[in-house]
């Protein structure tokens, strides 16, 4: 029986944590974690009208597409779908802006859309093990960005933008094959707040 079985109540799901009584979200999904559980083709429709969930974990599957049936999630905070068979993000992602932490390592994707850089809430971001041959320069924009993995990729430079990423504190970029010199912009960051940034190449 899959986690989401129409039919099923929401109560019975596997993985499902309730906001606590007496609080704003008592009684409301606030996290899933469905890791691991043979899920294929499409994000079920139905997480979309989830609209109190925080964290949405979806490691581990098969997943095809996420089309835009979680971009009305805005109370989202972590979202992993990490190690499935995307091959395409919505630009309609740039709406979860309460995001904190995005992970889309070990997918096929070609490329990644601009508007990720309105998720300026964002801390960690994980693009590595795709097939990405650039990144938007407005990635560069994300300031509260502490960690950017990019490594296992097919990048063939970094945009200088990205030496505004002033909170960066571990930049990922190892195993780019052809990767050239980073920009003046992003060396620089080597050296900001005591060479507390690593970028690792």
């Amino acid at each position: 029986m899959s986690p989401l079985d129409e039919g099923e109540p929401i109560s019975e799901w596997e993985g499902v944590t309730f906001g606590e009584e007496g609080g704003a979200d008592a009684w409301r999904v606030v996290a899933i974690d469905l890791q691991d559980r043979m899920l294929t083709g499409e994000v079920p429709w139905g997480l979309g009208e989830l609209t109190a969930l925080k964290s949405l974990d979806l490691l581990s599957n098969r997943l095809t597409s996420v089309s835009e049936v979680l971009v009305g999630l805005t109370a989202l905070t972590e979202l992993n779908l990490s190690d499935n068979e995307l091959t395409f993000v919505p630009a309609a992602f740039g709406r979860l802006t309460a995001l904190f932490k995005l992970d889309l390592s070990r997918n096929h994707l070609w490329s990644v859309p601009a508007k990720l850089g309105r998720l300026t809430a964002l801390t960690t971001l994980n693009l590595g093990a795709n097939r990405l041959t650039s990144v938007p320069a407005e990635l560069g924009g994300l300031t509260a960005l502490t960690t950017l993995i990019l490594r296992e990729n097919q990048l063939s430079s970094v945009p200088p933008e990205f030496g505004g990423l002033t909170a960066l504190r571990v930049l990922a970029l190892n195993d780019n094959p052809s990767l050239g010199k980073l920009p003046a912009e992003v060396e620089s960051l080597r050296k900001e707040n005591g060479g507390i940034c690593h970028i690792g190449t």
